[in-house]
């Protein structure tokens, strides 16, 4: 049990602690204190320390929400009387208008005007330009919480459309526009190495195509406008090639380059020779980045050598070797004391007569008797089940023939045996 901390003879605001009374249900350390105005009033530690309670709410002292409000100022807001409800007052605000506000927003900060704070200090969108559309003026109107904006698209048509539509662009432009793709005319413009020639028409697709010069390699090819627009399309395609460096003749690692092999995407792959002699393919990415550094033969040698260093004594499982002491039964002897018993048993159980699964069972357990071990005379043949039947009623360990044959004789001659 932890050591309380004594707080007896301290003060916290109009409280002193005078004794410890022992715990409550919840194992917290229950303080006996005396307030100011002399009634006494019991509280766990943590309330005390943590200024949860003041006093001991009997001497008259009210919170800060139940404080005479009247005539006081918040912000914007004067208190001019009682609200329908305890924890209201009746305000009015700099602007005329009057509302009931509770008295902890009030003694919180959280209420500084009856909301007419909050329009004068909204953003105005007017003169601003979003994508396609140019804000006209500010209306007076709403849809929904939102407020309404007049504006005009760059083709010339006037909508509405709310603040926050603009500022999160959901509207771009007019329907019009939006559903004329010819509305974003791209004629002479670039965009990375292709230079806008005209408009293709594209009969295999409903999307608007443009027909696009490359400055790299002088290239005509059509290109979708949506390609264009976010970037996707900055060339024919020559521009992987042109972008390729060639590597031939440079050593990474074990891998030689021989030479480029081929593109497969944006990637080239080239063909290397690795000091052990194989050819192998990697892609140029691989290459500089140190990812493949042979034809797979050094993670090989890395794994030999892991493994090599794990052999022997070095191996957290060590346990001496293949010797007599640590694996008794793999030697000679044990497997010739093995057929000696199964022989002269005539290869049969001693209790089913069965001749499946055959074990050889030591009548004196074979952990306590290393001397008695490899002696025929003290083993017996038993199949799988049986043995198994044997251990689980009469153990392991301290195993003896008189507690065999007693077994076996209470089974012939009783119930017979169950089934597996």
């Amino acid at each position: 049990m932890p050591k309380i901390k004594d707080l007896v003879g301290q003060t916290f605001n109009k409280l002193t602690v005078v004794e410890y009374v022992g715990q409550n249900k919840d194992k917290r350390s229950l303080w006996k204190s005396m307030c100011i105005c002399g009634n006494e009033k019991i509280t766990t530690r943590t309330v005390l320390v943590k200024n949860q309670v003041k006093s001991c709410g009997l001497c008259g002292e009210k919170s800060s929400v139940s404080k005479d409000l009247q005539g006081k100022v918040f912000g914007r807001l004067t208190v001019i009387g009682e609200g329908k409800i305890k924890t209201e007052v009746l305000v009015r605000c700099e602007c005329g208008k009057e509302k009931y506000i509770s008295k902890v927003a009030l003694n919180r900060g959280d209420a500084k005007s009856c909301g007419c704070q909050l329009y004068q200090n909204r953003v105005n969108l007017s003169g601003k330009t979003f994508n396609d559309l140019h804000v006209v003026e500010k209306l007076e109107a709403k849809y929904g919480n939102n407020r309404l904006y007049r504006c005009t698209c760059k083709c010339g048509e006037e909508l509405l459309v709310t603040g926050d539509d603009l500022q999160r662009n959901r509207i771009r432009s007019c329907e019009n526009c939006y559903h004329n793709p010819l509305a974003h005319d791209l004629s002479d413009l670039q965009f990375g190495a292709l230079v806008v020639i005209d408009k293709h028409d594209n009969l295999s697709s409903n999307k608007t195509s443009w027909l696009c010069r490359c400055t790299l390699c002088g290239t005509e090819k059509p290109i979708k406008t949506a390609n264009l627009l976010n970037g996707h399309a900055k060339s024919c395609g020559c521009q992987i090639n042109y972008n390729r460096v060639d590597h031939t003749g440079k050593a990474f690692g074990r891998l030689t380059v021989l030479e480029p092999f081929d593109v497969q995407g944006t990637y080239w792959w080239y063909l290397c020779q690795c000091s052990c002699g194989n050819e192998h393919l990697v892609s140029g990415s691989n290459l500089q980045s140190g990812k493949t550094k042979s034809c797979g033969c050094l993670q090989k040698e890395l794994a030999g050598k892991r493994l090599a260093a794990l052999k022997g004594p070095l191996n957290p499982n060590w346990r001496g070797g293949s010797t007599e002491e640590n694996y008794p039964r793999n030697t000679r002897e044990y497997k010739e004391w093995r057929n000696g018993v199964l022989h002269k048993d005539n290869y049969c159980c001693q209790l089913c007569t069965s001749q499946d699964n055959l074990q050889t069972h030591h009548l004196y357990s074979f952990v306590d008797n290393p001397d008695k071990r490899t002696d025929i005379n003290f083993g017996t043949c038993l199949c799988q089940d049986c043995h198994r039947w044997f251990h689980t009623e009469n153990g392991r360990g301290n195993n003896t023939p008189e507690q065999f044959y007693q077994w076996r004789d209470k089974l012939i001659n009783g119930p017979s045996k169950p089934t597996q």
